[in-house]
């Protein structure tokens, strides 16, 4: 019977070469362009003022100048914490447009009742959220 010692050895290399051959980073990766949503449009009187979320955790103020803030309640494994922003809002098209302090701006599928407005994620994060006029 023949020694499975050479066999075996000459299968773990081949794994690893595999190994080294598929980490390797590819010459044909391109980065996925993302897409850049423009910060225009007008601040919506319908909106100014503060709002509440209807869960309770946070607060909305759209002021009238184009500023807002959001101060919320953010759940960790240690407990809650206090989380706040502030940013520029604009409307346009039915969104509801928030930039941050870095520029960033997300968009939200805008939704307006008499005394509440839901604000909708699209895209792969979608998640919606109900405020109430404080």
């Amino acid at each position: 019977m023949r020694d499975p010692q050479p066999m075996k050895n000459f299968l773990l290399l081949g794994a690893f070469a595999l190994i080294l051959v598929g980490c390797q980073p590819s010459d044909d990766y391109v980065e996925p362009e993302r897409k850049v949503v423009s910060f225009e449009g007008a601040t919506d009187d319908r909106l100014v003022g503060a709002w509440k979320t209807a869960d309770g955790k946070g607060e909305y103020n759209f002021k009238a100048d184009g500023s807002f803030a959001l101060m919320s309640k953010v759940t960790t494994p240690s407990g809650a914490i206090d989380s706040k922003s502030n940013g520029e809002w604009k409307v346009k098209d039915g969104q509801l447009l928030i930039k941050d302090q870095n520029g960033n701006v997300v968009p939200y599928k805008l939704t307006v009742a008499d005394k509440s407005v839901t604000l909708a994620l699209t895209g792969s994060l979608k998640n919606e959220v109900k405020l109430n006029r404080k």
